[in-house]
């Protein structure tokens, strides 16, 4: 479906995944929004959530503007919707399982016009009601600690990034030293 729920401990960078593929589909003209808790709650569909969201910055616009912007959206220019880290909600597992539902049965089989990003921690995955469906479809991802090559040759990368310099020795040295955990890899070399 290209829908991704994203599921990795505290800490592993799921969020700030989810907000660069936004940055990114932004910056090439595609349209997007990040919806918190409260708008996925009190909305009964991706289009009414994308309405209430955009009508909180824009009261002005017309009822239905969320349908309005999925029209212009294809498949292939999808409008992407990340949902603000639903973890520490009071009813996550609810907001997860309308998020599923949504994202399983959207257009009554029409292509998907929009792409749900959604960080989640594992522990709320077991209250999916339909995890089979999920699975099916291939909407879980999971994150973890990176393995000691893949740590290496990140903060090999981020160092270039910075303009430093590091050889094999050293980028492992730090790699092992921040335990190949993604997240501290790119705080410890700011």
């Amino acid at each position: 479906t290209g829908h991704v729920m994203l599921s990795g401990a505290s800490g592993m960078g799921k969020t700030t995944i989810c907000l660069e593929i936004l940055r990114d589909s932004l910056a090439e003209g595609r349209p997007g929004i990040v919806l918190n808790d409260q708008t996925v709650a009190n909305a009964t569909s991706i289009e009414e959530a994308i309405d209430i969201e955009l009508r909180r910055y824009l009261p002005e616009l017309a009822h239905f503007s969320g349908a309005t912007a999925l029209d212009f959206c294809s498949e292939l220019d999808p409008f992407v919707v990340v949902v603000e880290d639903i973890n520490r909600s009071e009813n996550t597992i609810s907001l997860l399982n309308k998020l599923a539902s949504w994202a399983l049965h959207e257009g009554g089989g029409k292509s998907p016009k929009w792409r749900l990003l959604c960080p989640i921690w594992p522990r709320f995955l077991a209250g999916l009601e339909k995890s089979n469906e999920v699975n099916k479809v291939g909407m879980i991802h999971f994150l973890g600690a990176y393995s000691e090559s893949d740590a290496q040759k990140a903060v090999k990368l981020r160092s270039l990034a910075l303009g430093i310099s590091q050889n094999d020795l050293a980028a492992a040295a730090i790699a092992r030293s921040l335990g190949y955990d993604p997240l501290l890899i790119g705080l410890r070399l700011r």
